[in-house]
């Protein structure tokens, strides 16, 4: 990101290695939205993600559980997940009741979705279907990648020479990937005000910055003004996979709340001064929830599996009201 003044300028504490997790989580926050999305827009891939991990939130805490329903199909039977009310989804994305209950209605119509009086949830079938079995490997697949491109560049330490990697089942994994997209939504929400302003921010970060190098990277001081390059607006919705006209009212909203800037006929991230502490905080949490992902994923590995499932985790009170 950058300003003519320089980004984050007040993040002096930054390393290097904290900026380059930022751009890698970037991209793959980017393509995981891209592989989960397929036809939909960018927020009804978000909602399901949401409702999802609130109808897990039992198993979510049991690390055993976990790697009972963590590989194939062996998804939570429907009788264990637990509802959530529309209300409670939209407040968790900051957005409208309307927004959220009209996409819950699309997911519905077409099987990704139940409502109950007590709220909706994902069923057993939809998370074991083909389609969506094959997307699920392809965000872990791409969540594996991730991990390398971390390990290359010094951001988490390589395996143990002669050890074997330690990687839950397919769907632990995508679950565990899920937390984080959803705490990393968060953050570029309460930045920006809306989660499409916020994805096209992160669009236009990756494609100012698509041309540098690890090398390059290791070596910056504390920002990306010096290498950033300013992109065609079109280059930014062709990265996204969204449409040029919703990009450019997006662009010209950061513009406003400046959060971008252009240059000609271009456009550059920028970061206002006054955001640069908050920005710098929000860099060192991504950080921070990066490394939460990874031990997560090898405690996930690491734990034994119990030898019979609960009869009831759905006997507990809905998460309706979260």
């Amino acid at each position: 990101m950058c300003e003519s003044q320089g980004v984050f300028a007040g993040s002096a504490q930054s390393s290097p290695l904290t900026w380059e997790a930022a751009r890698l989580a970037v991209g793959l926050l980017i393509e995981v939205s891209r592989i989960s999305r397929g036809d939909a827009d960018l927020l009804q891939p978000l909602v399901l993600t949401a409702i999802l991990d609130a109808n897990q939130a039992d198993l979510n805490k049991d690390l055993r559980l976990q790697r009972l329903y963590g590989a194939g199909g062996a998804a939570l039977p429907d009788e264990l997940r637990r509802p959530i009310s529309i209300n409670a989804v939209a407040q968790s994305l900051r957005l409208p009741f309307e927004t959220v209950r009209r996409r819950a209605q699309r997911l519905a119509q077409a099987g990704l979705c139940v409502f109950t009086p007590a709220g909706v949830y994902v069923p057993h079938s939809a998370v074991t279907s083909p389609a969506y079995m094959a997307m699920q490997a392809a965000r872990v697949d791409r969540l594996a990648r991730f991990k390398a491109d971390l390990i290359r560049v010094g951001v988490l330490p390589g395996e143990a020479p002669g050890s074997a990697a330690a990687w839950p089942g397919v769907r632990a994994a995508d679950r565990a990937l899920a937390q984080y997209v959803l705490r990393a939504s968060d953050t570029v929400i309460a930045l920006t005000g809306h989660v499409v302003t916020g994805a096209v921010l992160l669009g236009l970060c990756a494609v100012n910055t698509d041309h540098l190098a690890d090398a390059e990277l290791a070596a910056l001081p504390l920002s990306f003004d010096a290498l950033a390059v300013p992109c065609a607006m079109t280059r930014v919705a062709e990265h996204l996979q969204m449409p040029s006209e919703t990009v450019r009212r997006q662009l010209i909203a950061l513009a406003a709340a400046g959060y971008a800037r252009r240059v000609g006929a271009n456009w550059v991230a920028a970061a206002p001064p006054e955001m640069h502490p908050v920005l710098g905080r929000a860099i060192e949490e991504n950080l921070v929830n990066i490394r939460r992902l990874f031990a997560r994923l090898r405690d996930l590995a690491e734990a034994d599996p119990p030898a019979v499932a609960p009869e009831r985790l759905a006997d507990r009170p809905s998460c309706g009201e979260r």
